[in-house]
């Protein structure tokens, strides 16, 4: 053997046999701020089947909605399948508007009408929700059980309240109740009388809110009934067989068409947005 094969040998023989670096794993990348915003949207919807990653199932959608673009090529029901396909999820998710923060709105009374009353027998605040998630319907029940298991494993109740509160950051009835339970026990003093009070100031503003609802109701209907009469009158003419002599193939037509739908999903959703009663 050459000295050069030699000398090849014995290093590849001294790098198998020495120590190898440790790998260390990276961490996993972070969500973008468009996926996070898609994720708390969700779950503020009350659509806990859309699961942690709910752009990918838009995504999926967009694509189903695209097939038919591609395969059929442009004509009018493959245009307005695609635009389906890529508004329809966040469409619904806007449509349900804070269907999770207003149910658990109207649990809150409830919620805090139990705790002083857990109070009153001499059960601390931690015993207190332990006993009330058996008896909560969802989605109050979910979020007691969270925090009862991280207090169980040693963190720290007043913390776990705070992050719960965080969590819907545009609820200000859960920031109130959150802030009344900390302070009680952290000062002490007559907390189930303090918590009695809450509970009557949290019946009297969702009072409030209900008639501003009823109130707004016409208005709603309104919007929706503008929003439906451009797709409800082009349907009734394209059933009657009176559709505009129009050159589908067109990409401008279609872009027109696909930009019509989208702007008048907009116009419904800011003319409700608009409508809501809303702190």
């Amino acid at each position: 053997m050459s000295p050069w094969l030699t000398a090849v040998a014995v290093l590849a023989v001294a790098a198998g046999a020495g120590p190898r670096a440790v790998r260390v794993p990276r961490a996993p990348r972070d969500r973008s701020r468009l996926e996070r915003w898609v994720t708390h949207r969700a779950g503020a919807a009350d659509l806990p089947h859309l699961g942690q990653r709910p752009l990918v199932l838009w995504s999926a959608s967009a694509l189903a909605g695209s097939l038919p673009l591609v395969v059929l090529g442009p004509a009018p029901l493959t245009v307005a399948w695609l635009v389906i396909g890529c508004s329809g999820p966040p469409l619904v998710v806007l449509v349900r508007g804070d269907r999770r923060h207003q149910m658990l709105g109207r649990q809150l009374p409830a919620l805090v009408d139990g705790v002083s009353r857990q109070l009153r027998v001499g059960r601390s605040l931690p015993q207190a929700l332990t006993e009330l998630r058996r008896d909560t319907q969802p989605p109050l029940d979910r979020d007691l059980a969270e925090i009862v298991r991280r207090v169980g494993q040693g963190r720290l109740l007043a913390d776990e309240l705070s992050r719960w509160a965080d969590r819907y950051d545009d609820l200000s009835d859960l920031r109130l109740v959150v802030t009344a339970l900390t302070l009680g026990q952290r000062t002490g003093g007559a907390h189930a009388v303090a918590l009695d009070s809450v509970a009557r100031a949290l019946r009297d503003r969702r009072a409030v809110a209900g008639e501003l609802h009823a109130l707004t109701a016409q208005a709603r209907a309104s919007a929706s009934v503008v929003a439906a009469a451009p797709i409800g009158f082009a349907a009734g003419l394209w059933a009657l067989g009176l559709s505009p002599a129009v050159d589908w193939d067109r990409p401008v037509v279609m872009a027109a068409l696909a930009l019509g739908l989208v702007l008048d999903a907009v116009g419904l959703w800011w003319m409700r947005r608009l409508t809501r009663p809303r702190w």
